[in-house]
């Protein structure tokens, strides 16, 4: 189709009118060509959703010749996220402390469980993903564009009422800000690091901070599209690199007498039942996306296409998280530190080393190269995993009924609402450096509301509500199953998760 030339009017100009008219910003604003991109996919039956919410694909001039920051004009329609995109800004989502946190796992509870929790944690997620999709497609296509789910509180509000809502809202808030908390803690240690500088935590999140706040002044995760690859790469890359360290690093324990290998490895729980439930709220947190869902659907081309994508996503993160808990606590055992990075530089030359002294003391070393590349590859993982994560918090705000008419995009306290959570991410970790404890404490308690309650029983309610065809009994069974295992989370997660916190706070440290 050639462009044509549209005036406020909507009429096409002709040479007479245009040369009557001052050439001023608007006037040269009207005549920017608009194109039309026809796709014969979207007249298919399975598209019929998206052509009754008039989804055409119009823009305004080429987006791509401007950043899409809050400050500039939005396009009058993005060009939105293929099914790729989708897979891979789902797998950014999930990836990102997990990484870190996950070898650690076996040591509390066993690596024979903490298998089983991750296979199931993927599963649960997945099940409970579309559980919510299901109910969305149901809502939006039964009650038009109007009364459309936009964001998580909107699906919560539809199934479990106000009360559901704001529940909903206090729990992303809270996990989101956490979360994002974390990835400043891990962002600086990586800084610390790779530069060997001794400044102090608070002078690497002063640099760190401004990088954030720009970051997460784009006006929606479709200006990151052609990033998230590179985070996906790097977030593998992590993978790799921590699965080629401990590979490498397992001769120095194999070299050890051959009666202290019993205690270099843990198969069942040897703690109590306590670090069960913190060990699966921690998976279950380390797969949390849902919050996440929304506003990538939002985005998407084809809304219909997000089960392949989520499917396609979640085989990918189990099969990287797999990985990592198996051959990076294989290769560094009971002994693992709590931050990685110590593992893969510094190692004890015996059992005495490993168990009866601090890591100061040891002895022996490891090659660095592994440990820096790593270091880049979470720093690049998480900054750009963090301002897709901090979007919900924003599409949560600015969904509110009060910060509809003056907290949008592009205004003032638009700006400053931005700000100021990207301030408060930067306090909590100035404040609480060790986060290893508060991370766990924040999966274990929203976690599971928010991957699982909220998706099975808000999604189940909308659909009863709309006519719309229910779950099958042993479907049913299944969602009975996955909330049975958030409730075992929730309460012997928090308290196991209670009790570190505790001791971590007693010690110091």
């Amino acid at each position: 189709l050639k462009p044509v030339f549209v005036q406020e009017s909507g009429a096409v100009p002709t040479k007479r009118n245009i040369q009557s008219r001052p050439m001023t910003a608007d006037t040269m604003l009207a005549m920017t060509p608009v194109k039309v991109d026809i796709d014969p996919a979207d007249f298919s039956d399975d598209s019929s959703a998206e052509l009754s919410r008039s989804d055409t694909d119009m823009s305004v001039g080429d987006s791509e010749d401007h950043p899409a920051m809050v400050w500039d004009a939005p396009p009058e329609k993005a060009r939105g996220l293929s099914g790729f995109q989708t897979t891979l800004s789902l797998v950014t989502s999930i990836i990102g402390a997990g990484i870190m946190a996950l070898p650690m796992l076996p040591k509390m509870c066993g690596i024979n469980a903490v298998i089983a929790f991750a296979i199931f944690g993927a599963w649960a997620t997945q099940e409970s993903g579309l559980a919510f999709f299901k109910a969305w497609a149901a809502w939006n296509k039964a009650k038009g564009p109007d009364e459309a789910l936009v964001t998580f509180e909107d699906f919560a509000a539809a199934g479990m009422g106000k009360g559901g809502a704001v529940l909903v809202r206090v729990s992303i808030l809270i996990s989101l800000l956490g979360t994002m908390s974390g990835y400043v803690v891990l962002i600086t240690q990586q800084l610390q690091g790779i530069s060997g500088l001794p400044w102090q935590t608070m002078t690497w999140i002063a640099i760190v901070g401004p990088v954030l706040w720009f970051l997460c002044m784009m006006r929606d995760i479709s200006a990151v599209a052609k990033l998230v690859p590179l985070a996906v790469v790097a977030a593998i890359g992590s993978c790799i690199l921590i699965s080629l360290a401990a590979w490498d690093d397992q001769d120095h324990w194999e070299s050890w007498p051959q009666k202290d290998h019993a205690r270099i490895h843990s198969f069942g729980p040897e703690h109590g039942f306590l670090p069960l439930g913190t060990a699966f709220g921690t998976i279950v947190g380390s797969f949390s996306v849902m919050a996440n869902v929304p506003p990538i659907i939002a985005e998407m081309k084809r809304p219909h296409k997000f089960p392949q994508s989520l499917n396609m996503a979640m085989m990918i993160t189990v099969a990287l998280y797999l990985a990592i808990i198996i051959i990076g606590y294989w290769g560094y055992g009971n002994f693992i530190q709590p931050n990685i990075l110590t593992s893969m530089t510094k190692y004890p030359m015996n059992v005495t080393e490993a168990f009866d002294m601090p890591v100061t003391a040891w002895t022996g070393e490891s090659g660095p190269y592994l440990a820096n590349m790593l270091s880049y590859c979470v720093i690049c993982n998480l900054l750009l995993s963090y301002p897709v994560m901090m979007m919900s918090v924003f599409a949560s705000v600015q969904g509110l009924s009060c910060a509809k008419a003056n907290m949008q995009p592009g205004q003032p306290r638009n700006y400053v609402m931005r700000t100021g959570f990207v301030a408060l991410t930067c306090i909590i970790a100035a404040s609480v450096p060790n986060f290893g404890v508060i991370f766990e404490f924040f999966c274990s308690v929203c976690g599971p509301f928010l991957g699982f309650f909220v998706p099975i029983v808000a999604g189940e309610r909308i659909r009863k509500q709309l006519g719309a065809k229910g779950s099958s009994p042993m479907r049913l069974f299944l969602h009975v199953l996955i909330m049975v295992s958030g409730v075992f989370c929730i309460v012997v997660g928090f308290v196991g998760s209670c009790k570190d916190l505790k001791e971590v706070i007693q010690s110091g440290e």
